[in-house]
């Protein structure tokens, strides 16, 4: 946004009255069709040095200082640590028929063996709607106590 002469001393002028910067804006821009915000308007006038620049001052709202004691807060219970679980290699009792992935049906155990291709997957009955055997299931589904 240029400024030019005529602005100016129009910002001048709503100064001088004692405009907020707010104020100023919005009669500049119904007047010369513009759109100046307030920061423009408090720029332009730092630039200019006009005498007595001031940003718009706002009550400051004074704390309620009460006379009433603060409630305590009850402690909070010591924090227990975690306690990690590592995973344990569990032998299970199921000879796996290593079956390939091309192998694998709904009704067969998905339970991967392998640690490189070419993986193989136990292959055993599984479970009524599960994807391992039972022994299987019993190892990625322990017990919650």
């Amino acid at each position: 946004m240029l400024w030019n002469d005529e602005m100016d001393s129009e910002l001048r002028d709503l100064f001088s009255k004692g405009l907020s910067y707010t104020q100023i804006a919005s009669v500049m821009n119904r007047k010369f069709q513009t759109v100046l915000t307030r920061n423009a308007t408090i720029g332009r006038s730092h630039r200019l040095n006009l005498q007595g620049t001031r940003t718009e001052e706002r009550p400051r709202s004074r704390k309620h200082i009460s006379t009433e004691p603060k409630p305590v807060r009850a402690k909070r219970p010591p924090m227990i640590k975690a306690e990690f679980i590592v995973p344990v290699c569990v032998e299970v009792p199921v000879k796996p028929r290593h079956i390939t992935l091309q192998e694998l049906s709904e009704s067969v155990c998905k339970y991967p063996y392998g640690d490189e291709p070419p993986y193989t997957f136990c292959g055993h009955p599984s479970k009524t709607g599960k994807p391992y055997c039972s022994p299987h299931w019993n190892v990625t589904n322990p017990p919650r106590s």
